[in-house]
């Protein structure tokens, strides 16, 4: 059996309260804190299959999006459960099993973390240049094959304060990676696949509904830079504001509830019927409509 080279998992959702992978009490509450069992079972059974498998190399880790909660929990809640995952896989023993240079492409849930290491090449390639020279704009992928993967700063940062950890790396690729097997001619795309969804084109489909827009993104590239804002906002940032935050969270979980929904549905209908100033009778009428 050949060797494992890459363990290739996604949408571990760490910090999100419906998590398996997150710790929750007896009793529902979140304790980002403890480790879930669920999580310790996961490492041990990959520890297994590795150890099984593999005689000399180490398995490397594709971390392929939505591995930390940023849009329906607290940043901290997030990164406590990472420390989790990180301290039972990276162990005095299981350190000479698993690589501690990691693959990050990040999925929706975690967009941020893609601008943030995006935004610091940006500023590297700035330093590089003379004031007055020309200042290309801002790039928002990268390639799909032989990429120049960008560090991310954030989880390498989270990495190396575990003693196990001192030289461990991530980096960042986004938001597809191709890998190559030149003797078999064999390529294998890695994607968190947001992109599937059309959901996460709206500011494209805006701009051709609102402005009848004949052209629509057909790169990459296009795709994300239209778009980049509204998934950063909505899936990535908005989840952590506060108390808004905390009822976006709930109204996330009421659009699975076909009961739930319609109460949202009911609100928003009654605010709207009140600021129009419509009579009673015409309320009655236009609500089941709207």
């Amino acid at each position: 059996m050949p060797e494992i080279q890459y363990i290739c998992i996604s949408d571990l959702h760490f910090g999100a309260y419906n998590s398996l992978l997150t710790h929750t009490s007896d009793d529902g509450k979140l304790d980002a804190r403890k480790k879930s069992d669920v999580l310790i079972h996961l490492i041990n059974v990959m520890e297994e299959i590795i150890s099984i498998t593999n005689k000399k190399r180490k398995a490397k880790f594709i971390l392929n999006g939505d591995i930390f909660e940023l849009a329906l929990a607290n940043t901290n809640e997030a990164v406590m459960t990472f420390d989790s995952f990180l301290s039972l896989t990276y162990t005095k023993n299981r350190k000479e099993i698993f690589s501690d240079k990691l693959i990050y492409i990040p999925g929706n849930h975690d967009h941020h973390l893609w601008e943030t290491a995006r935004e610091r090449q940006y500023l590297e390639y700035m330093l590089k240049l003379e004031p007055g020279a020309y200042i290309e704009l801002p790039w928002h992928h990268t390639k799909m094959i032989k990429p120049n993967p960008l560090k991310s700063r954030f989880i390498t940062t989270l990495m190396q304060r575990h003693k196990n950890l001192k030289e461990g790396r991530a980096m960042t690729v986004y938001p597809n990676l191709t890998l190559v097997n030149r003797e078999t001619e064999k390529y294998v795309v890695i994607s968190h696949g947001h992109f599937i969804e059309n959901i996460y084109y709206l500011m494209s489909n805006l701009q051709s509904i609102l402005l009848n827009s004949k052209s629509f993104p057909e790169t990459i590239d296009q795709i994300e830079r239209e778009n980049f804002a509204w998934i950063d906002f909505f899936w990535s940032v908005l989840g952590r504001s506060g108390e808004v935050g905390a009822s976006i969270g709930i109204m996330y979980d009421m659009l699975q509830d076909e009961k739930a929904l319609n109460e949202l549905a009911n609100n928003l209908v009654t605010y709207l019927m009140k600021r129009g100033d419509f009579p009673s009778s015409l309320q009655n009428m236009l609500k089941p409509i709207i």
